[in-house]
């Protein structure tokens, strides 16, 4: 019997897969949800989001929502919204939560942590209401600056497209193709808009008539630009995310109609609309959604860049466009990590809470990085402590979570510099750090023969992530770590890599500690991996090892990166749970 299989229930199976029907039926969040970008998804997946969609817009309200702003006691129109409308779905209701908080979650320090719970909490509805089973998706736009309205996005599929635009004034811009059937109560009752602007921002106000092409604004250089923001500088990398003429704003003016939040016709400056391109109602369509999972997707890559980034944070919390060169985040009073967000569809928890990813925080099951990000599983509201939690990653092995010292909060003013708390994520280990020089390209995939520019690949692993061209193998990161990143920039098939690196990492442990149970030398070779002084009898290093709760990757990953081998408390924390689902075809 080969060594690899004598191992038994000591190890961890690789990369086992999770069905739908098991994944459901969990009941508290355990593992990372693999995010993938829209055009990922097989023509069943896209139907089942767009159906949960339509769904949830015919849902009547729940009589749940909170409004903390008293939208009425402001002078600025841009600030001001429609009354609330009682007959309102429960979607509508979703979207007047995004409309009523508007000046404390558009260029403050609120707008990413506040959108990236808005998410998710927007998807947990599809699946308690909805019973929506997929992950969340994404939309990738720096990959469609060539020619945007061409994109495959705009899929006129009647059962998994989102639809176009339309070009008909007459008809206020409505579009007639797609699946999406959604019926809006917001700003006044209409149907769901689109009308594509190339030139949004040649208006006189704020934008003093600029010929800025939206589309120059977000292509592949504008976002290695954006993820090259200054180290630890979180109001330099929000403020080029979130600029006015910038990427963020450039999506939605140029979808015009719903997501460009322009007033349905005959509506603007009354009480419904009292002003064009808002931020109000943009939510109305499901694109906005896609939207922001890709700006929740590039926080993410940029938290993961470097521990200085992963915690960095820093804004004000009154919102000031005329004085964007100044707070381009917002303006004194200063927001903190423990500042509460402001709660209008269960929102809950602090700024910090949804700053961490890969953790269970003790308000809610937070699980969030993008790609790579949500929690497909029932929101876990109040909690287990958060020093207690365990999380399981998705392709990778379950690993425990180190108790993490509560940290002291510094006190709002200028830019702090960037605590570097360690997070131990994926492998157990600080700090996952994303290399700057990664290939950004989500697509680009040649995994026919070895990158030369690369360092020659002395193992079955490095070989593996040498022959993706695109991908810059880090050998001082742990491999599982490694092999997440690839796929979290989604230049490889899922499936196909999964395999391919099963069998890599099998080939690098037979070639390390041999294949010969009878073998001595191989027991004491595991015995010295994991720490122990090798006994002189092969019974004896057998006991010691399968007294261990050991992960195989970690053997072979020791050898490669010098890491200590992990050792877990017992058999439950060695189980392996993977909810990325790989459609068929």
């Amino acid at each position: 019997m080969k060594l690899f299989t004598a191992l038994g229930f000591s190890f961890v199976a690789l990369l086992p897969v999770l069905s739908h029907a098991q994944y459901a039926n969990k009941k508290e969040c355990t593992s990372l949800e693999v995010r993938r970008e829209w055009r990922a998804f097989s023509k069943s997946e896209r139907k089942a989001w767009i159906d949960a969609n339509n769904c949830l817009n015919k849902k009547p309200s729940n009589g749940k929502l909170k409004l903390e702003v008293d939208t009425d006691s402001f002078s600025n129109p841009a600030w001001r919204i429609a009354p609330y409308n009682k007959s309102g779905s429960y979607y509508d209701d979703l979207i007047y939560a995004h409309m009523n908080l508007n000046p404390l979650i558009h260029w403050t320090g609120r707008f990413l942590p506040w959108h990236r719970v808005y998410l998710f909490e927007w998807t947990n509805i599809l699946r308690d209401e909805c019973g929506y089973e997929g992950v969340v998706p994404y939309w990738a736009w720096e990959k469609d600056t060539d020619d945007f309205e061409g994109s495959e996005i705009w899929d006129t599929d009647p059962e998994s497209g989102l639809g176009g635009f339309s070009d008909d004034p007459s008809d206020d811009y409505t579009i007639h193709d797609g699946a999406l059937d959604i019926d809006l109560t917001y700003p006044t009752p209409h149907r769901l808009r689109r009308h594509y602007i190339p030139y949004p921002y040649n208006i006189s106000v704020p934008f003093n008539f600029s010929e800025i092409k939206a589309t120059d604004t977000f292509t592949p250089e504008e976002v290695k630009k954006l993820l090259a923001q200054p180290e630890g500088n979180y109001t330099k990398f929000q403020s080029y995310l979130e600029s006015l003429i910038g990427m963020h704003s450039s999506i939605h003016l140029m979808m015009g109609g719903d997501m460009g939040t322009i007033c349905p016709a005959g509506t603007e400056g009354t009480e419904y609309c009292p002003a064009q391109r808002t931020a109000t109602f943009s939510t109305n369509d499901p694109v906005f959604h896609l939207h922001h999972g890709n700006i929740d997707r590039l926080w993410w890559l940029w938290q993961e860049k470097s521990s200085k980034n992963k915690y960095a944070y820093h804004g004000g919390s009154v919102q000031n466009v005329s004085s964007l060169d100044e707070y381009p985040n917002g303006q004194p009073p200063w927001l903190s990590k423990s500042t509460r967000l402001p709660n209008a569809a269960n929102i809950v928890g602090t700024i910090d809470n949804w700053m961490r990813t890969r953790k269970r925080s003790k308000w809610v099951t937070v699980v969030v990085p993008c790609p790579k990000c949500g929690c497909g599983c029932d929101v876990n509201l109040g909690g287990d402590d958060e020093d207690e939690a365990i999380v399981m990653s998705s392709e990778s092995d379950s690993e425990p979570v180190a108790k993490r010292p509560r940290r002291v909060t510094p006190e709002p003013g200028p830019e702090p510099a960037s605590e570097s708390e360690p997070d131990l994520g994926l492998d157990g280990q600080t700090d996952l750090d994303t290399r700057s020089d990664s290939d950004l390209d989500p697509y680009f995939n040649s995994d026919e023969e070895l990158d030369q520019t690369q360092a020659p690949a002395n193992t079955h692993v490095e070989r593996f992530f040498a022959k993706h061209r695109s991908y810059k193998f880090n050998d001082s990161q742990p491999i599982m770590a490694e092999f997440y990143r690839l796929c979290a920039f989604g230049s490889v098939d899922p499936g196909r890599a999964r395999r391919e690196f099963r069998d890599a990492l099998t080939r690098d442990f037979n070639e390390m500690y041999g294949v010969d149970e009878d073998d001595l030398g191989a027991w004491q070779r595991l015995c010295q991996a994991v720490g122990a002084k090798a006994p002189s009898g092969i019974e004896e290093c057998r006991k010691i090892i399968q007294s261990k709760f050991i992960n195989i990757i970690d053997l072979v990953d020791t050898r490669i990166t010098g890491i200590p081998v992990l050792q877990f408390k017992s058999e439950a924390q060695l189980i392996l749970i993977e909810i990325y689902h790989i459609p068929n075809g």
